[in-house]
């Protein structure tokens, strides 16, 4: 019942009028006013269970002469009956339903404020309160006293649901977006954001709004994880980056869209202790993509585009957001750690790249050039790529007249680049190069090789990640081969060989020469590693 609606104001009675006088008014309105107006006016206000629905819609507590300044208050300036002041709570809280009404605020921003006032000034109502007031008058008037506060507790929610519907048309009069917008500046600012409770009112409010929010909301969320699905196959599928990234731009975009329409429930929820169980769900199903994305794809650069869109769109689910703060802490963490990984690893970069560089003339009169560097190894007409050099062989042979050193760089389907020195002090610094430009990479490659039970031959064995399979040397027959574990071998350098021999079966015995088979230096460090560290596998000399 509206405030000009109501029978006192049709009548022009006061709440302390008797019987008798309540009847001359109407008989005096009838003059005026339609009879049977008049005639249902008075039945309203003088049969005591239907006059309760008038008194709580009309101002109780206010004396007949305030009375008629706030009635025309409120029908000359409605826009200003938000600044009423010093009336009791339920009176005040009609004179701003009925303002709202005649007044109808198009700014959504504005609405909030009526919004947030009668939603605060209902707060103030008690019933214990009201049955005082309202019991006053009728005991003046003559009629019987409301019975009980619970009696009154009933016509408290019917009026609060009045208040409600009276807001619910007043934001139905704006478009969607300006109504979403409205109910947001409301909450959160009479809340602090979901830090204080919020009034009954307008948690009732924003309940009603969900209800039909819930198309909205339910439809996007499966938007949202189509889109999530779809971020998912692009990544499956090999998609360039850019159509991922824009997949990523285009589901934070929609996310944010749905936490527009369920910001108010967010905000509501939170300031009752709660959370949005809907929100829960979506920020979960995208959180799952933005861990993904970093774990499985090193995309930090996604994630952390999604996460730190989900720190802002659910900033009011309060466990969501404290995931997402850890979640931001976790990639800002890994990102700086991957710079100065990156740093780090440029300036080894550059230091390997010094370290390999060599280059020097060789020959008294007729001179070629010998080098080393990132680009390979040069050698009189000869080039090879550094990555193109899958063995090394290098050592010295004595003669009369000194020691010749031999070098020799094999490449699959290639002329070997065969190298022969005078010098000891370039050949040591060269092989040093060497050792850090391919050797590390010769022996990486040769232990994930037995780490994926591969056999690797040096001459006339086997090497396995477990030991070494050999043929026994026998004079007259043709020996067995056995496969041994690491531990039961021995080795020596001996007439420019590796020499590798069982410890108890002495036909058990190989040399490698260095000069004639690739990479018997990498195979002399790795076990070399092997037996210094201890260990069954030669694939985990490093771990």
């Amino acid at each position: 019942m509206d405030l000009l609606e109501n029978p006192f104001f049709k009548l022009e009675a006061t709440s302390r009028d008797d019987r008798r006088r309540i009847m001359e008014l109407a008989d005096e309105k009838a003059l005026s006013l339609d009879d049977a107006e008049c005639s249902e006016a008075r039945s309203i206000l003088t049969m005591p269970r239907k006059r309760i629905a008038a008194e709580m819609a009309w101002l109780p507590g206010v004396g007949p002469k305030r009375a008629s300044t706030v009635i025309e208050l409120v029908k000359q300036k409605p826009s200003e009956v938000m600044n009423l002041e010093k009336l009791p709570p339920l009176a005040r809280c009609n004179a701003i339903a009925q303002g709202l009404r005649l007044y109808s605020p198009k700014d959504p921003s504005e609405l909030a404020q009526w919004i947030g006032c009668l939603s605060s000034v209902s707060s103030e109502l008690i019933a214990e309160q009201l049955l005082s007031e309202i019991n006053e008058d009728r005991v003046v008037a003559g009629y019987p006293e409301v019975p009980d506060a619970e009696f009154m507790a009933n016509a408290l929610a019917e009026r609060r649901n009045y208040f409600r519907q009276v807001l619910m048309e007043a934001l139905d009069r704006l478009d969607s977006e300006d109504l979403v917008k409205s109910l947001t500046v409301a909450i959160e600012e009479i809340t602090h954001l979901g830090e204080s409770p919020a009034p009954k009112l307008l948690n009732e409010l924003i309940d009603a709004f969900e209800v039909e929010a819930q198309g909205f909301l339910s439809a996007e969320s499966e938007n949202i994880n189509l889109l999530v699905k779809k971020v998912r196959e692009s990544f499956n599928h090999n998609a360039n980056a850019k159509r991922s990234q824009a997949l990523v731009e285009r589901l934070c975009k929609t996310v944010k869209n749905w936490d527009v329409v369920a910001q108010p429930i967010q905000v509501s929820l939170k300031s009752q202790g709660l959370s949005h169980d809907e929100s829960r769900l979506v920020a979960a199903e995208v959180r799952d993509l933005s861990v993904e994305l970093a774990n499985d794809h090193g995309r930090l650069d996604l994630a952390q585009i999604i996460t730190e869109m989900i720190q802002d769109v659910f900033a009011e689910v309060v466990e969501v957001a404290d995931r997402a703060t850890e979640d931001a802490e976790a990639i800002e963490r890994i990102i700086e750690e991957a710079e100065i990984e990156a740093q780090e690893s440029k300036k080894n970069d550059e230091q390997w790249r010094r370290d390999i560089t060599f280059s020097t003339e060789i020959g008294a009169i007729f001179k070629s050039t010998l080098s080393i560097s990132p680009s390979g190894v040069s050698w009189k007409e000869q080039h090879m790529k550094l990555d193109d050099i899958s063995g090394v062989r290098w050592g010295g042979i004595q003669r009369s007249s000194g020691t010749t050193f031999s070098i020799m760089l094999t490449s699959r389907g290639r002329r070997p680049i065969d190298i022969e020195l005078k010098n000891s002090t370039i050949y040591s610094k060269f092989i040093d190069c060497l050792w850090k430009a391919v050797g590390f990479r010769i022996l990486a490659n040769l232990l994930a090789q037995l780490n994926d039970g591969q056999k690797v031959k040096f001459g006339g064995i086997f090497v396995s990640d477990v030991g070494i399979e050999m043929k026994q040397d026998l004079t007259f027959r043709e020996g067995k081969t056995f496969l041994c574990p690491w531990s039961d071998w021995r080795t020596g350098s001996r007439n420019g060989s590796f020499c590798i021999s069982h410890k108890t079966d002495k036909k058990l015995s190989q040399c490698l020469s260095y000069l004639e088979v690739d990479n018997v230096h990498i195979l002399e460090a790795a076990m070399g590693v092997l037996w210094k560290n201890g260990g069954a596998r030669l694939s985990e000399i490093f771990s």
